[in-house]
């Protein structure tokens, strides 16, 4: 879940923190008060390709950062598979660094990573729903993770990954030896 969300220097916003409660949270207000800023900011953490026009007029960068919580399995494995640290018992942060030049930095948990690697990540934290959005939901390919995380199952499927993991190594160890048998008994007959 999405806590907090900080934007330095992205378009007309100079220094915005926002505080997310649980439960529904609504952004409204007028046309032209910032809505757009906030949500287009909420997509570049989600791997969204950074345009140097976000950077603030006169400043020499833009930083957006988010902390979440109560984060789901699949983006640890993503992290276990990057390198990314984390602790499961403490916040998980996402920064984007815009210069005025183009170039940026991303970094989640204070670890520099990809444009890619973010999306990944990103993705699986923040889902952006507009009028007419309902990709997310119609991609049977994120049905099973949405089922998981709703029922709770993160620590059977950390034992049932660690298991196949170890039936898959014994699978492999049993190939390995009849191929080791199959080429003594070819030299055996030679």
């Amino acid at each position: 879940m999405l806590e907090f969300l900080h934007l330095e220097n992205v378009a007309v916003a100079k220094d915005i923190d926002i505080h997310i409660g649980e439960g529904f949270n609504v952004l409204t207000g007028e046309t032209g008060a910032g809505k757009s800023i906030i949500i287009d900011s909420i997509s570049l953490l989600t791997g969204t390709k950074a345009s140097k026009e976000i950077v603030r007029h006169g400043e020499e960068r833009a930083v957006i950062s988010a902390l979440f919580s109560n984060v789901n399995q699949k983006v640890y494995d993503l992290c276990d598979e990057y390198g990314i640290p984390y602790d499961r018992d403490d916040l998980f942060s996402i920064t984007r660094t815009i210069f005025s030049d183009g170039k940026g930095i991303i970094k989640i948990n204070s670890k520099a990573v990809s444009l890619m690697q973010l999306k990944l990540i990103g993705s699986s934290l923040i889902n952006i729903h507009g009028q007419n959005d309902n990709f997310t939901f119609m991609n049977k390919a994120n049905h099973i993770y949405m089922l998981d995380e709703y029922i709770g199952i993160d620590d059977l499927l950390i034992d049932y990954e660690k298991e196949y993991k170890e039936l898959q190594s014994i699978k492999n160890n049993i190939t390995s030896l009849f191929e080791q048998l199959k080429q003594k008994n070819l030299m055996i007959d030679a």
